[in-house]
């Protein structure tokens, strides 16, 4: 899997890059539950995630906890909008066991300075990072909140029945409540 990452996913075609690269990367097995990282602590490690799925969530300064994204895919890195600064913005909880592999921070720094292909793949990431939010964001601001629970039925088919409630709720910006709301007057309408 590292090997297909390095070769396939960041095009390394350097023998002496690949190896390099290979080398710092370390694979990590998760439970459902386990925080990754935690929101205002330093970042030891870049997280990509293998397999599972991982919620990126906050809190406001009241202590109202928002789940801000859904990282289900492999290979996506785990970063907040803070990209590699020294403290994560976001805490990452397993929502499955999982794997993910990692880097060190600083080791990551010296291959995006030193290796065209990874600076490349970073910048990459961000754009679709900045693609994804945005489109999200313009989702939850012009539809209403069924429209909203539709749209993540759509985009995140497996995981109404593996994420609490209230961090979907969240996610889509309602009330749990609301969610509640919603599920049951479609499944009554499916019902008919």
């Amino acid at each position: 899997m590292l090997e297909y990452f390095v070769t396939d996913i960041l095009k390394i075609e350097d023998i002496q890059s690949r190896q390099t690269i290979t080398s710092c990367l370390h694979i990590k097995s998760f439970s459902k539950n386990d925080i990754l990282l935690q929101e205002g602590r330093p970042i030891a490690d870049i997280l990509f995630l293998l397999d599972g799925i991982i919620r990126g969530y906050y809190y406001d300064e009241s202590g109202k906890e928002y789940t801000d994204c859904i990282a289900d895919k492999p290979f996506i890195p785990l970063l907040s909008i803070n990209g590699l600064e020294e403290k994560s913005s976001l805490s990452f909880q397993a929502i499955t066991d999982g794997q993910v592999f990692t880097i060190s921070h600083t080791l990551s720094k010296k291959l995006l300075r030193d290796i065209p292909e990874v600076r490349r793949f970073y910048l990459q990431c961000l754009d679709d990072s900045l693609k994804l939010h945005s489109n999200i964001k313009r989702m939850l601001y012009s539809n209403t909140t069924k429209e909203r629970y539709l749209w993540f039925l759509k985009t995140y088919p497996n995981l109404i029945d593996t994420m609490k409630h209230r961090h979907i709720a969240s996610f889509l910006g309602m009330t749990p409540v609301s969610l509640s709301r919603i599920r049951s007057q479609i499944k009554k309408q499916q019902s008919k």
